[in-house]
């Protein structure tokens, strides 16, 4: 599951301002751990109807990096909650 891309332009951004784990996982380099769909509400409230949307419950996400520079992130959702590192 997750966000199509469906409709969206091709040259689409992704502000780094937006609410959510994967801009926080952008912004500072680090991965973002949310267990529960109650933590997710919790620390994201802006983005609750997207994940209301979508049926998330728990997410992990990755910065990618390449010569120490953050040029992307991976995230990893499940609908159920889901322990963690």
């Amino acid at each position: 599951h997750g966000v199509s891309a469906a409709g969206l332009p091709e040259d689409a951004r992704f502000p780094l301002t937006r609410p959510g784990p994967v801009a926080e996982c952008l912004r500072a380099g680090t991965v973002t751990f949310v267990e529960d769909g109650a933590e997710l509400r919790a620390r994201f409230p802006e983005a609750a109807p997207l994940f209301d949307g979508t049926g998330t419950a728990a997410v992990a996400t990755v910065p990618l990096t390449v010569a120490s520079e953050v040029v992307g992130a991976m995230s990893f959702s499940w609908r159920a909650p889901h322990a963690l590192p």
